[in-house]
């Protein structure tokens, strides 16, 4: 009875320890950075010396057009030679549990650049990973569209032998009885949940509220997949970046085959059912257009068009066609997914090979790069001793 008593008291000590560090370490963001808010957002374009910064921390949420911008950070941080915070192996860094460093390929120089694989959301475990002027980022998208993607690109349907539209009509319909047979973490709220938020504080929409503010002072921006162009140029911004760092091509995108437009009365059962991730989309989808009017509308369009002009430059210079399910691509047995040929002239142009690589062959180059690294360290660092 007295060892119970003793290991309950030592557990509720770690507890709030824990709880106060997270607390301690947030505060310290919010000292450093300002809260996040449009007016702090546009101030600091506008003073700034515009460094580039190295140091992201880039949340990349299921089916949310995240490819696309892993695509980008990958690219630019092979370009400058950063660390990434890499999975040993496979291509999720620990989820769907909650990140830990432990998660990661260490690194005997202790300092990481970028995090951008797929990892559930932890700022005290990630905060205390990268440094303190890491910038955090994700992406959202419109809720109703990332369900219908998940459903198919996942075969939800298949496990309960449903097929194509009506199939997903017939799940929706009886979701409340057919969910807990087989539940998903990526049906129920799979933003929030990628977010950090446990499925249990979902249902109480208070509890989203709280968690949604707790972002948006986490975030220094949150993208919205159906405004990807002004998005990253928000992006460029705040990371003193070049166009040409954010040109990228839609990758892992279904082809319009696989998609399927919903009902509306099927789309308002979705939306019942993920009322708080309607409430995140909603939330940050109305801050993206307040910093967007902060930044100026004709501003943001003049930038938007240079950006489209120099992604066609490099379409035009790189690409020799789309291509369905093309090889190296990881796709679903039932969906069908494009990617890019390149020209056979620039097999061996650099910038063409960046932008056409998907998520599994520049990790696996990425890791293999890493762990050389890592071993010429070790090397170097024994023959001075």
């Amino acid at each position: 009875m007295k060892n119970s008593l003793w290991l309950a008291r030592i557990f509720a000590g770690v507890l709030v320890v824990v709880i106060c560090l997270e607390f301690v370490i947030l505060h310290q963001k919010i000292v450093h950075r300002g809260p996040n808010n449009p007016s702090t957002y546009l101030s600091s374009l506008q003073h700034q010396s515009c460094e580039q910064k190295t140091n992201i921390s880039f949340s990349k949420l299921h089916k949310c057009g995240s490819s696309t911008i892993l695509n980008i950070l990958l690219r630019y941080g092979m370009k400058h030679d950063l660390t990434f915070v890499l999975p040993p192996e496979n291509f999720y860094l620990g989820w769907p549990e909650h990140f830990n460093k432990d998660m990661a390929i260490q690194v005997p120089w202790n300092e990481y650049n970028i995090l951008t694989h797929h990892s559930r959301f932890s700022y005290a475990d990630i905060s205390a990973m990268m440094a303190l002027d890491t910038v955090y980022v994700t992406v959202l998208r419109e809720p109703v569209s990332l369900f219908e993607s998940i459903f198919f690109y996942f075969d939800i349907g298949g496990k309960f032998g449903l097929r194509g539209h009506e199939g997903l009509s017939l799940f929706v319909d009886n979701i409340h009885q057919m969910y807990p047979i087989k539940p998903d973490k990526k049906l129920l709220n799979p933003m929030l949940f990628d977010l950090g938020m446990e499925v249990e504080d979902m249902r109480d929409l208070e509890n989203v509220d709280k968690r949604i503010k707790y972002l948006d002072v986490i975030f220094d921006l949150v993208m919205i997949a159906e405004y990807m162009d002004e998005s990253l140029i928000l992006f460029k911004h705040l990371m003193c970046w070049e166009t040409d760092d954010i040109v990228a091509f839609t990758m892992n995108t279904r082809v319009s085959q696989s998609k399927n437009v919903l009902r509306e009365d099927v789309a308002e059962k979705i939306r019942n059912w993920n009322a708080g991730d309607v409430k995140l989309y909603s939330f940050f989808n109305r801050s993206l257009w307040q910093r967007i009017d902060e930044f100026g509308v004709n501003r943001m369009q003049a930038e938007v068009e240079e950006l489209k002009t120099r992604r066609e430059y490099y379409f035009n210079r790189c690409i020799e066609k789309i291509v369905t399910n093309g090889p190296g691509v990881w796709r679903p047995d039932n969906v069908s997914v494009q990617s890019f040929k390149r020209k056979a002239l620039v097999q061996n142009d650099t910038i063409c090979i960046g932008l056409t690589l998907t998520e599994i062959p520049f990790t696996k180059y990425l890791r293999a790069k890493l762990l050389q690294r890592i071993d010429d360290y070790q090397t170097n660092n024994s023959s001075l001793r």
